[in-house]
């Protein structure tokens, strides 16, 4: 008897995912089965692809509940950045590149500020081309002064997280999954966020904060600048946050879903 080929398990990582006759090859000849990060994801590729239901399994990003928990504190972090311990800080952590969204929320500054006076926006990421067109357009609104920049820091992001009192979210990076989302719930911390795929997956459960059209700068103004001046909702949010990641976005629920896609082909095998 020869032997038996292995079973091959393909990750798509994009919440919209590429849908071409290579794609269609690779999952439909090359791969057993395929995980995809959000629900969105996986009917795309059974309805542009033809793929069988049952090969395609959604299996949600997770997220380290023990590194990144209410009991961070930012507390330092303020310090280190000169800002008083009761100024309210709006966080977006992302490279610096167009299609994340920077432009968005800047438009959105001048609102928030005349809403929530002495607000500062906290911009967390990799500096690159971009961030020179970010400033230029920062002296343009005239909302330099309430920006600070900093580069992405691994070894205290919690703690850096921690400091925000809003979470926006625009657009998806490289791991599809919207981590950084996950990460400010685990926190604890409001999100207002873009309708990506996998926030829509958690909004079916109630979503923390506030889902809004990140081409719209007033809408996105308004939902920040509610968070900022309703401390209860902004709270409640934060709390039911970290009980859904508790609930469903845990690093071992996700691993034990993995290995039951593992688990299901070596089963078909010995049937």
């Amino acid at each position: 008897m020869g032997e038996k080929r292995p079973f091959l398990v393909r990750t798509v990582h994009r919440a919209v995912p590429h849908t071409g006759l290579l794609e269609k090859f690779l999952y439909s000849k090359m791969a057993d089965r395929i995980i995809t990060v959000c629900e969105s994801a996986r009917r795309k590729l059974i309805d542009h692809l033809g793929l069988a239901p049952t090969r395609v399994t959604t299996i949600s990003g997770a997220v380290d509940t023990d590194r990144f928990s209410p009991a961070n504190k930012g507390g330092l972090i303020k310090k280190e950045l000169g800002l008083s311990l009761d100024i309210p800080v709006v966080g977006m952590a992302a490279p610096f590149q167009s299609y994340r969204k920077h432009r968005s929320l800047f438009e959105a500054i001048p609102r928030i500020k005349e809403a929530v006076p002495g607000t500062k926006f906290l911009l967390v990421g990799h500096g690159g081309s971009y961030q020179s067109v970010l400033k230029k357009l920062a002296q343009k609104l005239n909302i330099e002064d309430d920006l600070i920049y900093t580069s992405y820091r691994d070894r205290d992001f919690p703690q850096v997280l921690a400091v925000m009192d809003v979470k926006v979210f625009l657009a998806p990076g490289a791991d599809g999954f919207c981590r950084a989302v996950l990460e400010a719930m685990a926190t604890s911390k409001p999100v207002v966020a873009a309708p990506v795929g996998p926030i829509m997956d958690i909004a079916r459960d109630k979503f923390p904060g506030f889902i809004v059209n990140p081409e719209d700068s007033a809408s996105l103004a308004k939902a920040v600048s509610i968070l900022l001046q309703d401390k209860t909702l902004a709270e409640g949010k934060g709390e039911s946050g970290r009980k859904l990641v508790e609930k469903y976005f845990r690093e071992d629920i996700r691993a034990e879903r993995v290995e039951e896609v593992y688990a299901s082909l070596l089963r078909r095998r010995r049937s």
